[in-house]
């Protein structure tokens, strides 16, 4: 998950932001709680209430990304 937050910025101005998204941030933890990044399609919505969503799909096969330790 990425975050940031403008303050100030007054009617008709404009601010710039940028925001690091990398494989970790979208992968998720399997059954075993190994690190898997999913084939799909994603989001990436801006604000509460969605005033802005860029679209993305991620194609393949699952690839593991990082194994929880096994017993």
């Amino acid at each position: 998950m990425a975050f940031t937050r403008f303050h100030a910025v007054a009617p008709g101005e404009s601010a710039t932001a940028s925001l690091d998204i990398n494989i970790g941030t979208i992968a998720r933890g399997d059954e075993k709680g190994d690190l898997v990044l999913f084939p799909g399609k994603y989001s990436i919505v801006l604000d509460i209430d969605d005033q802005d969503i860029w679209e993305f799909a991620i194609e393949g096969d699952d690839e593991l990304l990082d194994s929880w330790p096994a017993r």
